[in-house]
């Protein structure tokens, strides 16, 4: 017996999604509901509103491609809890691979084939995401380790200032609140290493294909006094040698200060066995003032770059 609250839920979302341009092209009437009736077949107790042709009638490949078009998370947390024969189904290697193929196109074209796992590689695709934990500073420095002494301050920088220096404008940002890390008048340094197979990189894909990685950052400094920000970005083998690398330091000048700026780099054409990123980066005041007058920097960034 289907669990009736998650069944009426999902249904109503199916059936305005997906099931009324699919049911016809398989000879099935179905008649179009008002949006105030299905909203009654989404409510727990409102079972005698629920439309004549129940999900659970359509044949399996046909029900996988209609559940295919919920959310990962809601396939995994609330659709495989409706029945056994759901769960069968979101069980299945083929609805995840539906969903990669349908969300990351392009993604299978660059790597010239697809994952043996495909759930687990929908859930922590790689080429996809951001593989810097906490860059806004959220989460004040969780997943950064921090380098000796060090007296960050956290910041807002959108959509209000952060001290001394200008509103942080990210183009398309819609994310709400960003907050960047502020340095002293002492070197203020922390790193992040990425496991790359952790992560849900494979060998073939970091030995063979090697896609280019895109690493960037956001700094600023403040008008009022002078400062310099450092970055460092390793590509280390699996004994953490260095394969390749990037480092750069960026001053700015007191008085001319207070705009914020981007870094960035792409690593290209490396060799193959990189199976670990070590990102660092640290900052100062030039005048040794007391309180934050160092840089400040959010944002930071590492992502593989997969050409369409």
């Amino acid at each position: 017996m289907p669990n009736t609250c998650n069944y009426y839920r999902i249904y109503a979302y199916c059936l305005t999604k997906k099931l009324r341009s699919l049911l016809p092209k398989r000879g099935i009437k179905t008649t179009k509901y008002s949006e105030a009736k299905l909203g009654m077949a989404a409510g727990e107790n409102q079972a005698e509103a629920m439309p004549p042709f129940p999900l659970t009638d359509l044949p399996d490949d046909l029900l996988e491609l209609v559940l295919s078009e919920l959310s990962g998370p809601y396939l995994i947390h609330v659709a495989q809890l409706v029945c056994k024969d759901w769960k069968s189904i979101i069980d299945r290697p083929s609805i995840w691979k539906l969903k990669c193929l349908r969300e990351y196109p392009n993604v299978f074209f660059s790597l010239g084939g697809v994952p043996e796992d495909m759930r687990t590689f929908y859930f922590k695709n790689p080429l996809n995401r951001n593989l810097i934990k906490n860059a806004y500073a959220m989460e004040d420095k969780k997943h950064w380790d921090v380098d000796g002494y060090c007296d960050f301050e956290i910041q807002t920088c959108f959509p209000t200032k952060a001290a001394g220096s200008d509103l942080l404008k990210i183009r398309g940002w819609n994310g709400g609140e960003l907050k960047c890390w502020a340095t002293s008048y002492m070197w203020c340094g922390k790193m992040q290493k990425i496991d790359l197979v952790s992560e849900g990189c494979s060998e073939f894909l970091l030995d063979e294909i090697r896609p280019d990685i895109d690493i960037s950052e956001w700094y600023a400094g403040r008008h009022d006094c002078g400062c310099t920000f450092v970055l460092e970005v390793q590509l280390l083998g699996a004994d953490e040698t260095v394969i390749d690398d990037f480092s750069g330091e960026w001053g700015v000048v007191q008085w001319k200060g207070r705009a914020w700026h981007q870094v960035s780099h792409k690593f290209t054409g490396y060799k193959p066995g990189v199976r670990f990123i070590k990102y660092t980066h640290k900052g100062k005041d030039t005048q040794f003032w007391a309180g934050h007058y160092g840089p400040k920097f959010t944002g930071a960034s590492v992502r593989f770059n997969i050409k369409k």
